[in-house]
């Protein structure tokens, strides 16, 4: 379910929502269900490649978490954003190998259902 936070067409809902996403993520890495990261990502292909990845290798190793440790939000730039209406850089570690790995995750997200969706993702590192 959508937090309350991430409702809402404003820079803190866009944050609150790529948290809700990066939570989605975690409990599919522990879980082994990506349906509901897949339902807040529909038509993203990095993200389907990221999930696909999971189902996958799931079981096979301890699962690695992501911890979201800094998020930005800025107004799409380009004619290769033109379609989203918010972007948020995010800083994350992944804990893959247990001494972690910063990477960078741009998530370019559209506004749906009262909410946010991620339309692309970017993962640099991760």
């Amino acid at each position: 379910m959508l937090p309350e936070a991430a409702r809402g067409d404003d820079d803190a809902a866009a944050v609150a929502f790529v948290e809700h996403w990066v939570e989605l993520v975690n409990y599919a890495l522990v879980t082994g269900d990506t349906a509901p990261a897949r339902q807040s990502a529909p038509g993203c292909s990095t993200c389907e490649a990221v999930l696909d990845d999971i189902e996958s290798t799931f079981g096979q190793q301890e699962p690695g978490q992501w911890e979201l440790l800094t998020s930005q939000p800025f107004a799409p730039q380009g004619e290769d954003q033109a379609t989203t209406d918010r972007v948020v850089v995010a800083e994350i570690n992944t804990n893959e190998d247990r001494e972690g790995a910063t990477g960078e995750l741009t998530c370019g997200l559209v506004q749906s259902g009262g909410g946010w969706a991620v339309a692309w993702l970017d993962a640099e590192e991760l």
